[in-house]
């Protein structure tokens, strides 16, 4: 997945190769922690720019990560504030 993520372009359009921007399912099922903890300790030696390359990807997953929940907790802000504001001006 952070190889996928490391590689991807950024956005909606596909990007080059022919590769589709990373799905949020996909994004929100990467446990950032255990992959960071495999790419740093893995069963056989990575080339030192394949780690790096696969770190960068994790982090680009964790910043979407990041990006969805500040989004998520807008929008719920956002309906709360409609339903409070209508709950003010309607006759109980």
């Amino acid at each position: 997945m952070s190889r996928l993520a490391a590689t991807v372009a950024k956005g909606n359009a596909v990007g080059k190769g022919g590769l589709r921007p990373l799905t949020r399912k996909a994004v929100q099922d990467v446990n950032v922690p255990k992959a960071c903890a495999t790419i740093i300790d893995p069963g056989a030696p990575l080339a030192l720019r394949l780690q790096s390359s696969l770190l960068f990807g994790v982090s680009r997953v964790f910043a979407q990560q990041c990006t969805y929940v500040l989004s998520d907790a807008e929008k719920i802000q956002s309906d709360m504030m409609t339903f409070f504001r209508v709950l003010q001006t309607s006759e109980l």
